[in-house]
């Protein structure tokens, strides 16, 4: 048998829980009509109140009649716990209570723990025993004795520590809500922290309970943190309740949570607190709120694990005072999230043809300028074809040397009209290549030596041919626009007269430099006066 004791207020709150132990391989269950019969019978006595089953005690067979808590089973195969709870008054101006423990069975071990800090216990055979952990952390004092014959009646003698009941002695000096809207409820889960100054522990009354805690209108008290349960906390009518302690000196946290409905134009609640609150905080899960209260001014957001909070704060809130709140859903009342979606991609669209239009343009322009730059490139391949046709037709004895001379000749000049027109992107289609002796043309005059002009006598250092007037370099022999010679050859000691009166230097002539660049890589034909 295990009993903790726990101080509230006027009242003394008893949980014990039965550990009991059924050796057999099948569950015993014993008939809840017949009062004679039962698995263990633990009697209480005349003054017990507020009995009821604790934990997570199976409580279909656990009943209470005349003083005497009776277990009926199911009592399964190995161990099992049977759990509940009552009170005792405490009787005005007295420090001592006692109580009786006395089972129907024998038991093994039987432990009394102290809940509340201060609270001694004694008894026949009682010894202090290990601390115990309680839930939040505290250590508890317990006392303990082995044995417990069957109808043996032992009594516990609890000594109540010196209190204080001034209710004065105690003050709030931060209390922080924390706030979840949905479309459907407002949680809420408020921390109060209590402070009592040094000393005995500071007890209230039911009648003058130390703090009375409300909750705004509408809502539903979810529960109260552990600690907070030995502060000696009594439900009231209005979904309130009053904590008439005691309270030991020093820093305690009183937690409890509610709820309360919420619709989709959001919610309005006013917060009130039992004491004078000298820092209140307010803190709102974000999910697209917008807030609005008088009392409270904003403070920086923040976040805490993977959720951000907005945060509001209020200082020195009086016990009469109401702190009002609004949380109002944002709405989005603009366009819906599929046609956002669209004009993004259209303006992205559109930007990547804006950024990529003078590249396509670019393009069309090379393309087209290529058209004209291939017609001059096939006339020209063609016109190459046309002069070794000549020099074959030449070579077998088909054409007079003087037609010969004068259709090669014309030949010639047109392939290199072709590729000054092809070097300086002509844009225009040139003309058909001429097809016989009556459709060529005279071919431009070429300067003999007696009539070539003083700059050509030597290296040639201007900018311009002296010939057609073209661009050249200083460094070039022949004018690449008409062949014309930019630094001819000197005649030297030794050197002779070839046919037709020309200076054999051993350097070709201004003509068959021309021929050169003109003429396509064909065989070679034979050397002619011409």
């Amino acid at each position: 048998l295990r009993v903790r004791v726990d101080w509230m207020g006027d009242r003394l709150v008893f949980q014990e829980g039965l550990r009991l132990s059924n050796a057999s391989v099948r569950g015993i269950r014993l008939p809840t009509d017949d009062p004679d019969r039962s698995i263990v019978v633990r009697p209480l006595g005349p003054d017990v109140r507020d009995f009821s089953a604790a934990g997570r005690s199976i409580s279909d067979g656990l009943v209470l009649e005349d003083g005497r808590v009776r277990f009926q089973g199911p009592l399964y195969p190995g161990e099992q716990r049977v759990e509940y709870q009552y009170t005792r008054r405490i009787p005005k101006d007295t420090r001592t209570l006692r109580f009786p423990i006395e089972l129907g069975s024998p038991a093994r071990r039987v432990v009394v723990v102290a809940g509340t800090s201060g609270l001694e216990i004694s008894g026949p055979g009682f010894v202090a025993s290990n601390d115990l952990q309680a839930d939040g952390g505290r250590k508890l004092e317990a006392w303990a004795r082995a044995g417990l014959a069957a109808g043996e009646v032992v009594e516990v003698e609890v000594h109540l520590p010196e209190s204080r009941l001034d209710a004065s002695l105690l003050k709030i000096p931060r209390t922080d809500v924390w706030l979840e809207l949905d479309d459907t409820r407002l949680a809420a889960t408020v921390d109060i922290q209590v402070e009592v100054e040094p000393g005995a522990p500071v007890a209230g009354t039911p009648d003058a309970p130390l703090l009375q805690v409300t909750i705004p209108d509408g809502a539903t008290l979810q529960g109260v943190a552990p600690e907070a349960e030995a502060l000696g906390l009594v439900p009231r009518d209005d979904g309130g309740f009053d904590v008439i302690g005691p309270i030991g000196a020093g820093k305690t946290s009183l937690g409890y949570s509610f709820r309360m409905p919420a619709g989709p134009e959001g919610v309005r609640l006013g917060l009130q607190f039992p004491r004078d609150v000298e820092v209140l905080n307010v803190l709102i899960a974000d999910t697209g709120l917008a807030l609005d209260s008088h009392r409270l001014h904003r403070r920086r957001p923040f976040r805490s694990g993977t959720r951000n909070y907005l945060h509001r704060e209020a200082f020195n809130v009086g016990p009469d005072e109401t702190v009002d709140l609004e949380l109002v859903p944002l709405r989005d009342e603009g366009i819906s999230r599929n046609t956002a979606i669209g004009l993004t991609i259209l303006a992205a669209a559109a930007g990547a043809f804006f950024l990529f239009a003078p590249l396509r343009s670019l393009s069309r322009r090379e393309a087209e300028q290529d058209v004209p730059r291939k017609e001059i490139q096939a006339q020209r391949e063609a016109i190459y074809a046309e002069i070794r046709d000549l020099d074959h037709d030449h070579e077998t004895g088909k054409l007079d040397p003087e037609d010969y001379e004068r259709m090669r000749a014309a030949l010639r000049a047109r392939a290199i009209t072709l590729l000054r027109q092809e070097r300086d992107g002509a844009t225009t289609a040139a003309e058909p290549a001429p097809q016989g002796p009556e459709q060529t043309s005279p071919a431009p005059p070429r300067p003999s030596a007696d009539q070539a002009p003083a700059s050509a006598t030597g290296p040639h250092t201007g900018g311009f041919c002296p010939s057609c007037g073209g661009r050249v370099a200083s460094e070039w022999r022949f004018c690449s626009h008409c062949g014309g010679p930019l630094n001819p050859a000197r005649t030297t000691h030794g050197s002779s007269e070839g046919p037709g009166g020309r200076a054999d230097t051993g350097h070709p002539a201004a003509d068959d430099s021309v021929a050169s660049r003109a003429d396509p890589p064909a065989r070679p034909a034979e050397e002619t006066d011409g």
